[in-house]
């Protein structure tokens, strides 16, 4: 009887073994299962949603012989034949005008930016941009007010084109 007593007492540790191992190897699951619960019952969240895109559109002028692209979230407020003024949220944001005059232009514009790879004076007024450009086709001097956003823009799309 002496020789089953050490595998009597190896069996009863392996029994307890693999007991506690047991035991531990179902504590992971069932945290592993309440985290995945956790997680199935959150409500999805909404995902971000993004503006639509920006369209652009091409205005044109053939008085002051003028074409340029607009967002399409500026709309024309006044439009004449050699002017123009445009708004968005009824907020203006450009204006050009080919046959006004603006007195002593010269001597309030305070800043020079280039345009096209020409240095030109700019007028700070009340936010917008106040500046002249002369169109080499025609040799009309158009005067602009022109949000600073904007300006990139413009800059870019402006073509002078023919009367």
């Amino acid at each position: 009887m002496k020789k089953t007593t050490p595998y009597i007492f190896l069996a009863v540790l392996f029994v307890t073994l693999t007991f506690i191992l047991g035991v531990r190897y179902g504590q992971r699951v069932e945290q592993t299962n309440k985290a995945i619960n956790y997680l199935i019952s959150l409500p999805p969240t909404k995902s971000p949603i993004s503006p639509p895109p920006v369209a652009f559109s091409s205005y044109e002028n053939k008085d002051c012989g003028i074409r340029f692209l607009i967002p399409s979230t500026v709309k024309i407020q006044y439009e004449s034949t050699s002017s123009g003024k445009f708004n968005e949220k009824g907020v203006m944001t450009f204006q050009f005008d080919c046959t006004a005059t603006i007195e002593n232009y010269e001597k309030t514009a305070t800043e020079e930016v280039r345009f096209q790879n020409k240095k030109i004076l700019v007028e700070n007024a009340g936010g917008m941009m106040r500046f002249q450009i002369i169109n080499p086709r025609n040799g009309k001097l158009i005067y602009l007010y022109l949000n600073p956003r904007l300006f990139p823009l413009f800059e870019k799309s402006l073509e002078f084109i023919s009367p």
